[in-house]
């Protein structure tokens, strides 16, 4: 009976379709920003390309409070925390361990 033996270029094509497969995916498994809902009054993320918009939020005084379970913005993405002008400070925290990624870059209108 003959038996067809897998030979090293087959072996490498299905490593190299599966890795295109998964840095495809990545971004959407990772670019994500979700409240956690335990907050009074929760935020509401729209994701519209690489913005995310990101509203609500709970406000004690001058400052407005964010929770999120997960916080990943894409390369070249944007966090936009829109927000009434009486805000002074923006205070976000993230619940779920090892679920940010994104860099920080300030526009101050």
């Amino acid at each position: 009976m003959l038996r067809k033996t897998p030979d090293w270029r087959s072996w490498c094509s299905s490593l190299m379709v599966g890795s295109v497969l998964i840095s495809c995916l990545q971004e959407h498994t990772f670019a994500q920003i979700t409240p956690d809902n335990t907050l009074p009054n929760n935020s509401s993320v729209v994701r519209e390309g690489y913005t995310f918009n990101i509203t609500g939020g709970t406000q004690a005084g001058s400052n407005l409070f964010h929770s999120f379970s997960e916080f990943s913005v894409p390369t070249n993405g944007t966090a936009s925390f829109n927000n009434a002008l009486d805000i002074q400070n923006i205070i976000t925290r993230v619940t779920e361990p090892y679920s940010v990624s994104w860099s920080l870059k300030l526009l101050i209108f």
